[in-house]
């Protein structure tokens, strides 16, 4: 498999060499690079024949050693994201099954089905941080199979941070406020220790007033962005909310508000049926429904086609 070194790595070195001094013959300095030009295409074949065999794990570890000699082998970076979507794809069953577990607290079972994957392709970012969030928090918590409110709370947070989709500000949110519910529990405090000690500008950037309980401090901050019409910054909040508590009506009223405010009346009226599937009898949402449809209904006879446009 061919490759080219880039030029500019040697003249660099040469520079590096001519400025502080360093005296090598200049014969050596072609049969190093001579060398390194032989282990690096030893590398691409070795690598090429992993590949061709379907040994995807071998072929990025062989990858890597490419770079590890050249950092600029864009070819080498080029066939190692080609090779771990071909390990993703081949084990994308278990990779499922794994986040499932996460999902279900069973953080012990997912560490060890973790590891598997981690054997097809050991430098995977993504696996590597996990492995070492999983190892942290094991210790603390192997599996959390409680049903209290603090504790789901607990795993929604946490889904944020061993889940696929890493989302650190569930997982403040969701500590902190499953503390809030539940401050006997040492596990919980050492969670919430552990992730602030890791992520300690999350603390810095969002403290809650004090005297007040979380959730109230959230809806209190997304009612005074509506009333300045920041919308956006109050859908932010009211889903920071949701991500916990997605049954609460008064943050569902909010942000289908915060929708029709952007605009967004198709937004604001799924927000708000969904609502009202959860309060059948609230007479607020009703109105608001009702309200929504108006405006829509406004908006398309203006729109028709006997109705003349501005242009």
């Amino acid at each position: 498999m061919n490759s080219k070194i880039h030029p500019s790595s040697f003249s660099h070195f040469i520079l590096f060499l001519c400025i502080s001094s360093f005296i090598l013959h200049p014969s050596s300095l072609v049969a190093q690079t001579a060398d390194n030009q032989a282990v690096i295409q030893q590398h691409y074949d070795q690598a090429f024949l992993y590949y061709r065999g379907g040994d995807y794990g071998r072929a990025i570890q062989k990858y890597n050693e490419i770079l590890k000699l050249d950092p600029e082998q864009r070819s080498a970076k080029k066939m190692i994201e080609d090779a771990r979507g071909k390990v993703e794809s081949k084990n994308k069953d278990k990779i499922r099954k794994f986040y499932k577990l996460i999902e279900a607290g069973k953080y012990q079972k997912a560490l060890l089905d973790l590891q598997f994957l981690l054997d097809q392709d050991p430098t995977h970012p993504k696996f590597v941080t996990l492995q070492g969030r999983l190892e942290k928090i094991i210790p603390i918590v192997p599996q959390a199979s409680d049903k209290t409110q603090a504790w789901q709370i607990v795993l929604r947070g946490l889904k944020g941070y061993l889940g696929k989709e890493e989302n650190l500000r569930l997982a403040y949110n969701g500590l902190r406020y499953s503390q809030e519910l539940d401050p006997k529990d040492s596990r919980i405090s050492k969670l919430l220790a552990l992730f602030t000690s890791e992520h300690p500008e999350m603390a810095r950037t969002d403290e809650v007033t004090p005297g007040m309980k979380f959730m109230e401090y959230k809806r209190f901050v997304s009612l005074n962005y509506i009333y300045d019409g920041k919308y956006h910054l109050a859908v932010d909040t009211l889903n920071e909310i949701l991500d916990l508590e997605p049954r609460d009506i008064v943050s569902l009223k909010r942000l289908g508000s915060s929708y029709f405010g952007l605009g967004h009346k198709d937004r604001a009226q799924e927000v708000w049926t969904s609502a009202l599937k959860l309060s059948p009898n609230d007479k607020q949402l009703k109105k608001f429904l009702e309200k929504v449809k108006a405006a829509k209904k406004s908006k398309n006879t203006s729109e028709s086609p006997s109705t003349p446009q501005r242009r």
